[in-house]
């Protein structure tokens, strides 16, 4: 039995996808949450095998609500419904640690497959995603200058980075410019400039699209930085 938690801000349309999926003689909806917030406090109260969570568009706040729940109930599996099918918010969620991805076009019987196939630990994915992660993983590889980059490596490469320095690589991550960082931080852009030239010798890239997708794996957790190798997937690819 998989024990379903569905997180959509419209109670109408969690209660009626509910009422479809209690239907599937494998499939236990144990909760409805209209916010991230309230899924976290209902993943306290009741064991929940999947979460199923709507989402139209990228957010900080999303990608942080899938890193907590991995990082605290390492058993749970993620699949986002969403109407957007760009690559780069796909690989975000999966890279955030989401096991499927599901668009709201999917049929029901798509959307169980996808569910059904996250459970298990073999998430769905098109041929189209299955590329774009293939090439994620080895631009990661490349902006380190070798193609069997580790853990080693990018700790290695950040490890001179200055606390502001780091800030202002966080900033290239959301792929803020400039004037906007100086903004953010209270000071001069040409300083910014400064702090990027040092980045991106210190992480021996060459550009601020290189030393964003960097960042991604360079993870703050109070001031004490770590770094999390790119994440593998064992997948079926779909027809």
């Amino acid at each position: 039995m998989i024990r379903v938690l569905i997180v959509h801000e419209t109670f109408l349309v969690s209660n009626a996808l509910a009422n479809v999926l209690q239907d599937e003689s494998d499939v236990k909806v144990v909760g409805l949450a209209a916010t991230y917030e309230e899924a976290l406090d209902q993943l306290n109260e009741s064991i929940v095998d999947m979460v199923l969570v709507n989402a139209n568009r990228p957010s900080q706040q999303l990608l942080s609500f899938i890193q907590s729940i991995c990082r605290n109930y390492s058993n749970t599996k993620i699949v986002i419904m969403s109407v957007a099918d760009t690559s780069e918010f796909i690989l975000q969620c999966f890279q955030a640690g989401a096991t499927g991805y599901s668009l709201q076009t999917d049929s029901l019987a798509e959307l169980m497959r996808k569910v059904r196939a996250a459970y298990s630990g073999k998430p769905l994915l098109s041929p189209q995603i299955a590329g774009a992660l293939v090439s994620r993983i080895a631009e990661l590889s490349q902006i380190v200058g070798r193609p069997n980059a580790d853990q080693g490596d990018l700790m290695l490469l950040s490890a001179d980075l200055t606390p502001r320095e780091r800030e202002v690589l966080s900033y290239l991550e959301r792929g803020s410019s400039n004037q906007e960082i100086a903004d953010a931080l209270t000071i001069e852009v040409g300083t910014v400039k400064n702090h990027v030239h040092n980045i991106l010798k210190k992480l021996n890239v060459d550009n601020r699209k290189r030393a964003g997708l960097l960042a991604r794996q360079v993870m703050t957790d109070e001031n004490v930085w770590h770094v999390e190798t790119p994440r593998m997937y064992s997948a079926s690819f779909s027809q």
